[in-house]
């Protein structure tokens, strides 16, 4: 029900439905991938990306709201707005909630410290094809 409210509020108000968006490709981490590539963490989502050839390219959409609040690819999102992030609450589950133009708190893990960035919601891009 809540990823239905947001969607729901905006027709209700005669919007165009938009989805939030903030640019990032990412992995959602579960034990076997925390030791396939020894990541600190065993839940959360592992902004990475890897091109047809298994090389690490950037995980990060330029100029994206992510790229602006600071989120840089091997970040590791743990929660946002206080709710964690894992494989019962996935990250895409927890940002429908939140329309875009909302800014939001990303708790992050980065190089063995947690922070804080707050970020606002961009509107998911229309994908063509």
């Amino acid at each position: 029900i809540n990823v239905a409210k947001p969607i729901l509020q905006q027709a209700l108000a005669g919007e165009k439905l938009s989805r939030p968006y903030i640019g990032i490709a990412y992995v959602a981490i579960d034990l076997g991938l925390k030791t396939q590539n020894n990541l600190p963490l065993d839940h959360g989502a592992w902004v990475h990306n890897e091109d047809a050839s298994g090389n690490t390219i950037n995980a990060v959409v330029a100029g994206s709201p992510a790229d602006k609040a600071g989120i840089e690819s091997d970040d590791i999102i743990t929660a946002i707005e206080g709710q964690a992030i894992d494989l019962t609450h996935p990250l895409e589950d927890i940002l429908v909630q939140y329309a875009p133009g909302r800014t939001i708190s990303v708790s992050l893990y980065r190089g063995g410290q947690s922070l804080t960035v707050h970020l606002t919601l961009g509107t998911r891009p229309a994908t063509t094809g």
